[in-house]
């Protein structure tokens, strides 16, 4: 299953100044196989990055969860000092989305009674 986010929870498209996915203890993305998060740029390809980093998920390596077990992925151009291993890269000149890929998600997914994490802006 794939869901696409496109705007903060302030209903903003979205825009690489500081938006962060935050995900709940308990709450990462219900999936059987793998989950992963992947940034596009506006004309839905992949953002060009130094780091060679497309994608972020329950398989991806260094991922630092906080000590109350949630977890918080940023979306931005800059890295996050201290958090570069959550950091997906987004453009800067441009409006960009983020798509959730679920393989083997769970019943409550299927039924929509998953509650999906906000995209927030943090300023």
């Amino acid at each position: 299953m794939y869901v696409v986010g496109a705007a903060d929870q302030f209903g903003h498209l979205l825009n690489a100044t500081h938006d962060v996915i935050h995900v709940p203890a308990g709450q990462l993305p219900p999936a059987r196989y793998f989950w992963s998060l992947t940034t596009y740029d506006d004309k839905y390809f992949l953002v060009p990055n130094p780091i060679n980093r497309y994608s972020l998920g329950n398989r991806s390596e260094g991922l630092k969860f906080n000590p109350d077990g949630s977890l918080d992925i940023y979306l931005q151009h800059n890295p996050p000092a201290g958090h570069e291993s959550n950091w997906l890269l987004a453009p800067t000149t441009r409006n960009f989305e983020v798509t959730l890929r679920m393989y083997g998600p769970a019943a409550n997914v299927i039924t929509d009674h998953y509650t999906y994490p906000a995209i927030n802006r943090t300023l």
